[in-house]
């Protein structure tokens, strides 16, 4: 909304009509990452965000739940082991209340193996939080857990994005045959 609202003092600023503002607003249907609707499954939305640092995942969460009728699903994928290990207690305290929670595997990046900074110990620190590294886990989660009114918010920085999209690939074949 507030990007919105700049866009369209800049447009007015540099003396473009208000028509063609309203009709570009109208048009924009958002950036990939940022609270994507990337598929549906069982009535429910799956919404795929960037957000891997805690105050992102924050207002992720904040979003998700002020428009979701149902339960909201998170999967969170780490960004880094580095990252992970500094800001641990932050997303511990960030994804504590999420009704129901998995960790994917840490996208390392360019690291090298740190268990402190592991997707797998952020789980064990986290309430009723599953760990899960395939796309084949990630799918048949996504298929019992979705139901119609609810919302599954995939969030992360590195390949969540894409293994998302794989599993409801997965899913989706195998609703056709």
């Amino acid at each position: 909304m507030y990007n919105a609202l700049a866009a369209a003092s800049v447009g007015l600023l540099y003396g473009f009509p208000p028509y063609l503002i309203a009709e570009g607003l109208q048009k924009f249907t958002g950036i990939r990452r940022r609270f994507e609707e990337i598929g549906r499954l069982n009535g429910a939305r799956v919404i795929a965000d960037y957000a891997h640092h805690p105050r992102e995942i924050a207002a992720a969460l904040q979003a998700a739940h002020e428009i979701c009728r149902g339960k909201v699903s998170v999967v969170f994928q780490p960004h880094t082991y580095s990252r992970t290990k500094s800001l641990f207690g932050d997303f511990v305290n960030v994804l504590s209340g999420a009704e129901e929670l998995v960790i994917y595997k840490t996208y390392a990046a360019r690291e090298y193996f740190d268990e402190e900074g592991c997707a797998l110990t952020l789980a064990q620190h986290l309430p009723n939080a599953l760990y899960m590294e395939s796309v084949r886990e990630l799918a048949l989660y996504l298929r019992a857990s979705l139901t119609g009114g609810g919302l599954a918010l995939i969030l992360g920085a590195g390949d969540i994005y894409y293994a998302a999209r794989r599993a409801l690939d997965l899913l989706h074949g195998a609703k056709s045959r």
